[in-house]
């Protein structure tokens, strides 16, 4: 299951929302956007609950959706 995720920077916050670290690929030409790839539908949900609006920076926060399949 992917999420689709915007501004992030490849942040170690997201390891620690499921046991195996999710491989993340950044959407070239695209700052700060990326799919996380994770092994199930609910490590990804897991993920997205804990870290949906994160404070990357004071006034940066994560935007997570589920991919498009």
């Amino acid at each position: 299951m992917n999420l689709w995720v915007q501004r992030i920077n490849t942040h170690p916050s997201v390891n620690s929302y499921v046991r195996n670290p999710p491989q993340v690929r950044l959407v070239p030409g695209k700052a700060g956007i990326s799919f996380v790839e994770f092994e199930n539908e609910q490590q990804s949900s897991v993920a997205m609950n804990g870290l949906q609006d994160f404070k990357i920076t004071p006034t940066n926060l994560m935007k997570i959706t589920f991919a498009k399949r």
